[in-house]
């Protein structure tokens, strides 16, 4: 199965062989700064190629894991969150309707294992800010993807 490359540890970033981070088992509280509270009519699509989308994800192994860094209640946020990423390939967007609101979700990479997610989420590149990281399995994801 193919797997996203992960960012290289930069400067201040624990490497190889740190004591990964705490990650979270369970879905994250919503961040009351990331979430609007209003939706706007129309939304801009994301510049083609920047970043991978729900196509993508369906096409990946159900039985690998993902990091989810935020949700955001606009399309705009969401891209505006990418467009500051150096390596924007290893992320991927999808929607979900939670409580009457559509929110773009943010995932990072593509990994075999839960392990190797946990690893990755001890290297994310500082671009990402202060998040903590969710590990979600995959077929979790694209079992929300297909709800819709």
């Amino acid at each position: 199965s193919e797997v996203a490359p992960v960012a290289q540890p930069e400067p201040g970033v624990p490497g190889p062989g740190a004591a990964p981070a705490p990650v979270a088992e369970t879905e994250p509280v919503a961040d009351t700064e990331l979430v609007a509270e209003t939706e706007p009519t129309a939304e801009a699509e994301p510049p083609a190629g920047a970043w991978r989308d729900e196509s993508w994800l369906l096409a990946q192994p159900s039985d690998a894991f993902t990091l989810q860094l935020v949700s955001v209640s606009t399309l705009e946020r969401a891209n505006a969150f990418l467009e500051k990423q150096a390596r924007p390939g290893d992320f991927a967007t999808y929607r979900v309707n939670r409580d009457g609101r559509v929110l773009h979700v943010i995932l990072f990479g593509v990994y075999a294992s839960r392990d190797e997610a946990n690893r990755a989420a001890a290297r994310l590149p500082p671009s990402v800010g202060d998040v903590r990281p969710w590990i979600r399995p995959l077929a979790q994801v694209q079992g929300a993807i297909r709800a819709r």
